[in-house]
């Protein structure tokens, strides 16, 4: 091979892993951050609704 090609495929190769890495843990943080807000959501779900189907749930005047 070339020596210019024994020299650009490796610096190539090592910034492909680092993009590749960088989207992994973009994904992994992506997934975490929709765990918590359906986490969230449902905690508002509960607060307002209460476990007896709005019984014991938040008071709102009217």
């Amino acid at each position: 091979m070339c020596e210019r090609f024994q020299v650009v495929i490796p610096r190539l190769l090592k910034s492909l892993d680092k993009l590749e890495n960088s989207l992994a843990k973009a994904r992994r943080r992506e997934k975490v951050l929709w765990a918590a807000l359906v986490v969230s959501w449902m905690l508002i779900a509960m607060f307002f609704v209460g476990e007896n189907g709005g019984s014991n749930g938040l008071k709102l005047k009217t």
